[in-house]
Formats: structure tokens, C-alpha cells, sequence
């Protein structure tokens, strides 16, 4: 790491809280530049970050309620940033999603079906009428050719090329329009990512009407993927950008607690969207009604982002944040360097993750804590990965019609919408009740400074309370799910399977959690662009929800489909015992530490 990608030491005067906030006063005052890569904020020139300091820098980049500027507080509350914008916009994503997930493999087995099991000879026009009519039609469970090993193996191998097509792009693009957030502002690049939604829909029922005249077939799906790719498609993309406007406008002590209501909100329209979709199905008799609905909704989401949420950036913390990767990515790069640094730019967010040590204690797990908890935190992705597989693995064992996988699918995402929403989110805030502050008497002779420090010193040891909590939450939640996924397979009935995936819900408190312990013990280090984090949190939920799973899980189920379809649920349980180990390495970091051990010896 090269001196210029590290902040530079911190003048002499050290504005205070009023200072900055309400005089408007730029980060460039205080730290020149912000740190690129997350490292510990001392150097052998120059003294430590203090821990209020870090806070107030925090503060101007992620306002809170508390620290509202006057003209922001002034305004009507709906020109005001605030969680619960995308508390509401979210379940309208995920009934979408939900409701299109049985009938997208639905629609990928009657074309794979058509494609390859013609029905008699005649006349290519007539053809085509009869078989989109056939298609859009209701998939029956007593159709040879849904549960056919070869076919499924077919639409196994689809859904893998959609996937990672988009996948691959999505990590691409993902990551950098996160970071791009912090200097154009959250919801602009939210906006963009929600266009991938809508154009999806029109996709999949352009090449469902057209198929048999388009190049490739059905294979001409793949093409959509591309597209949805460069968008930043996908679920990580847009998580990391979500996460990073929840952060902006939430305390940190309660950011477990607004991620675990994201989730729970989430869920919400995951229990309702598969129900709607499977009514869809049956009154209107057609596989495309979903996907209809599905496009409608996502444009009514993507014109509220772009027309109706508020930005939870202030101008002036996107102008500093525009200068200070100025500063870092064009002096001196010209030619080859400056393509090589681009091609770098789009992966810098990982960056974050790399462990921050001191010279004193280089080998500390304490030192390795974030790089731990991001590497359980993609552990455990490919898990969420293994919906899209899921579906086929109930239609070819159960034989289960698109309208009965929608009704499981709403009692799955019911138990998990009430955990995460009420539940849990009541558990995060009885662990992280702030205690009663503790005041010391002093004696008159006892210098002010002292007195002042004995406070910060008091203060700043509650800190890493919530990270702890979180992490405790983090390991519980994956000790819960390893146990029902490792006996899924041998479930001797769709009852008893049904149990133990609801018993799977209760760990689903993981994601939420371990972020907010990412975020904590990033904080803790001295991070200061959450943007940057949550970008690079995207690339890896990216890569292991839309490269790995389709990868890992595609060719499990394309290899066992004939033989043990189940061997799906062993490879999650193992995913699962990985997370665990990392979480379990993880430790929570104390905001003052760092500082101490890193002070120069005078």
C-alpha cells in the first residue's frame, strides 16, 4: 500500500462536533484524503485518530436523526431521507421476484420440452400458434416430460447460463456503481440497478413469444442476462447500495435492528408474492400472467426512486468524496497505468476487507476480524443461491404444480417475514439496551483533562457492545440452520420437509447480523465510506449468490437430478459449517484499540 492512499495526519486543532456539523465545515479539515484502504489511523509522524473524531467524520458522511442539518430538518417529511422509503418499496420488489419463481421454471421446462419432445409433424405457422399457446399454459404435475432427468438436467443447464452470464457482469458493475454512490449519491445509482428489474420481465416474455424465431431458441435468454449485468442486476448489487442508504440515515446501534426489518420486509412480499403469483396462474390459466404484473410493479418501484425518494447524501459529502477519488485515481496515470487502474477501480472496494495490524501485534485474530467476518459472511452465500434449484428439486419430488411450490414458498417467507421483522428485531434491541452511564466523582485537584479522558474512556467501552451482540447472533443463527439442512434429504415426506425448512427461517437472522458486525468493526478501524463497504459487501453476496450457487448447485443437480436430487441440501449444510468457522474466528473490535497500540513512542 503506497503512502498516498493512506490519510494523512491530523492537524493540531481538532475541530469539535458543533464545528463541523453546523458550520458546514468539509472532511477536508479534519483527514486529507479519506483512507482508500481500511487501515488502523496511525503513523509514525503523526499522533492517532481519537475515537470522537472518527465519530464526527462518520457523522458528516452518514447523517443520523441527532445530527439532521436544519435545512434538511425544515423539510416536509417526504423530501426527507429516512429507512422507511424502502421499507415500503422493498416487499413490492420481492412479491415480484417471489411470484415469478415458479412459474420462470415452469416456463423453462415447456421450452426446453417444445424444443426438444416436438408432437407430431405440421405446417412451421401452425406450429408456432399452438405451441406458445401450450406454453403459456399451466404446467400439470402428470406431464412425463417436467420430470424427465434429461429435461431437467436441460433447464438446470439454462438457468446456470442465465445466471452466471449476469452474475459475472453483475460483480463487474455492481461494486463500482456502490462505490459511485458515495460521490453521485445512493439513489441514483439505486435508480439504475432497478431498471434491470423491468427490463428482465420484458425479456423473458419477448423470448417466450418469439422463441422459435429468434437465433439460439430459448438459449436467446442468456442475451437478457447480459443486459441486466451491465445494469448491476442482481441481488447484491442492489443490496450493497440499499444497505449503504439504510446506514446513512440510521445510529449505529441500531443498524442490526433496521437490516434485520429490511430482511423481515423482504420476506414480507417473498410470503406473498409466491401466493399471488400462483392465483395469477390458475384464473388466468397462463405462466406469463406473473411476469405481467411483475413488470408493471417494477416500473411503479423504479419511477418512485428515481422521481420520489430523497437522497441521503448531503451535496457537499458527494463533492468531497468526487475530489478525493480524483485525487486518488488520476495523478500520474497515463496510458496502460491509467486502463490497469481502472480495470482495479472496479474491484478497490474489496479492499476494505484486507485485516489492519500493528507493528506490535501483527498476528492478532482481533486484527483479522472484518477479513473474517466478510469471509463467513461469503461463506454462507451460495445458500440464498439455492431458491432457483429449489423449485426444480420440489417439481421433480414432490411433482408439485407451480401453484402448490407458490404456496409453500408464501408459508416459508410468512415465518421468516414475522422472525425478521418482529422477533428478532425485538431480541437486537434487548441486547443492545444501553446501560446507565456511570459518573465517577473527582477531586478538585485533579487536572480537567483527566476528567475529560476518564468520560471517553467510560463512554467508548460500551462501543463494542452491539458489535458483540451481533456476532453472538451471527454464530447462533448458523448453529441453527446446519442441523435442518443436513436432514432435508433424507425428509420422507413433503410435511416433514416443509418443517425443516421453516426451522432453516430462524437462521436467516445471520446476514443481517454479520453485516452490522462488518460495518461496526469497520467503523471501529476508522472507516469512514460506507459506500465503499457495502460495494464491496455486494461484489462478494454477487459472486456467491450469482456465480457460485448457479455454478456449484447447477452442476450438483444436473449430476444427482437422476439418482439423489437432495445431495442440494448436503452441499448447503457444508456451506453453512464454513460460515460458522470464520464467524467463530471473528472478533469484536474496540474503537479506542487500535489508537492505543498504535501511538508512537515519544
Amino acid at each position: 500500500m503506497s503512502l498516498s492512499d493512506m490519510p494523512a495526519p491530523l492537524r493540531s486543532a481538532e475541530p469539535t462536533p458543533s464545528d463541523l456539523l453546523d458550520a458546514g465545515r468539509s472532511t477536508e479539515d479534519i483527514i486529507d484524503p479519506l483512507p482508500h484502504i481500511a487501515t488502523t489511523l496511525a503513523f509514525p509522524d503523526g499522533p492517532g485518530v481519537a475515537a470522537e473524531t472518527a465519530e464526527i467524520i462518520n457523522e458528516s458522511f452518514h447523517p443520523h436523526e441527532n445530527h439532521t442539518p436544519p435545512s434538511r430538518r425544515e423539510l416536509p417529511w417526504w423530501k426527507r431521507p429516512s429507512p422507511w422509503w424502502f421499507m415500503v418499496l422493498i416487499p413490492l420488489l420481492t412479491i415480484t421476484s417471489s411470484a415469478e419463481q415458479a412459474p420462470k421454471i415452469a416456463i423453462y421446462t415447456k421450452l426446453v420440452c417444445e424444443t426438444h419432445t416436438p408432437r407430431g409433424t405440421v405446417e412451421q405457422g401452425d406450429l408456432a400458434i399452438r405451441t406458445f399457446k401450450n406454453l403459456v399454459s399451466t404446467l400439470r404435475n402428470d406431464d412425463p416430460c417436467a420430470s424427465d432427468p434429461v429435461v431437467q438436467a436441460t433447464v438446470a443447464k439454462l438457468q446456470l447460463s442465465i445466471l452466471l452470464t449476469g452474475g459475472i457482469l453483475g460483480v463487474v458493475t455492481a461494486a463500482w456503481l456502490s462505490s459511485f454512490s458515495d460521490r453521485r449519491g445512493r439513489v441514483f445509482v439505486i435508480g439504475i440497478m432497478s431498471l434491470s428489474f423491468f427490463f428482465e420481465d420484458f425479456w423473458l416474455i419477448f423470448v417466450t413469444k418469439s422463441f422459435q424465431r429468434l437465433p439460439g431458441g430459448y438459449w436467446f435468454l442468456v442475451v437478457g442476462s447480459v443486459i441486466t449485468g451491465l445494469l448491476g442486476g442482481g441481488s447484491g448489487g442492489i443490496s450493497g447500495a440499499l444497505h449503504a442508504y439504510l446506514a446513512d440515515c440510521t445510529e449505529p446501534h441500531e443498524r442490526s435492528r433496521v437490516f434485520s426489518i429490511a430482511v423481515g420486509v423482504n420476506w414480507v412480499g417473498g410470503a406473498l408474492g409466491p401466493t399471488i403469483g400462483g392465483l395469477l396462474t390458475r384464473h388466468t390459466g397462463s405462466l406469463l400472467s406473473s411476469f405481467y404484473m411483475s413488470f408493471l410493479v417494477r416500473v411503479f418501484v423504479s419511477a418512485m426512486v428515481w422521481f420520489a425518494v430523497p437522497e441521503s447524501l448531503s451535496k457537499s459529502a458527494m463533492q468531497e468524496a468526487e475530489r478525493l477519488h480524483h485525487e486518488r485515481t488520476v495523478d500520474g496515470e497515463t496510458g496502460s497505468a491509467s486502463w490497469l487502474s481502472g480495470i482495479y477501480g472496479l474491484f478497490a472496494p474489496l479492499s476494505v476487507f484486507l485485516p489492519s495490524w500493528t507493528a506490535k501485534d501483527r498476528w492478532s485474530l482481533r486484527n483479522w476480524s472484518l477479513t473474517f467476518a466478510i469471509l463467513s459472511l461469503a461463506a454462507s452465500q451460495p445458500v440464498y443461491g439455492l431458491m432457483e434449484f429449489e423449485v426444480q428439486y420440489m417439481m421433480v419430488v414432490f411433482r408439485w404444480t407451480t401453484e402448490q411450490v407458490g404456496y409453500y414458498l408464501s408459508i416459508i417467507g410468512t415465518v421468516k417475514a414475522v422472525f425478521l421483522s418482529l422477533i428478532f428485531p425485538a431480541i437486537t434491541l434487548a441486547l443492545n439496551r444501553p446501560k446507565p452511564a456511570i459518573s465517577l466523582p473527582t477531586e478538585e485537584s485533579e487536572p480537567l483533562q483527566s476528567d475529560s479522558s476518564r468520560n471517553t474512556s467510560l463512554e467508548s467501552s460500551s462501543l463494542p457492545h452491539s458489535v458483540s451482540a451481533d456476532l453472538a447472533i451471527s454464530r447462533v443463527s448458523l448453529l441453527i440452520s446446519i442441523i435442518p439442512f443436513a436432514l432435508i434429504p433424507f425428509a420422507p415426506s413433503a410435511l416433514m420437509y416443509t418443517a425443516l425448512n421453516g426451522v432453516v427461517c430462524f437462521g436467516t437472522a445471520f446476514s443481517p447480523a454479520i453485516q452490522s458486525v462488518a460495518l461496526g468493526i469497520y467503523t471501529a478501524n476508522g472507516g469512514l465510506e460506507a459506500g465503499k463497504l457495502f460495494g464491496a459487501i455486494g461484489i462478494v453476496q454477487t459472486v456467491g449468490v450469482s456465480l457460485l450457487a448457479p455454478s456449484l448447485y447447477g452442476v450438483t443437480f444436473m449430476k444427482t437430478v437422476g439418482t439423489f436430487p437432495a445431495a442440494i441440501y448436503l452441499l448447503s449444510a457444508g456451506f453453512v459449517v464454513i460460515s460458522l468457522v470464520f464467524a467463530l474466528l471473528t472478533r469484536p473490535v474496540h474503537p479506542t484499540k487500535v489508537i492505543e497500540e498504535t501511538q508512537p513512542d515519544n
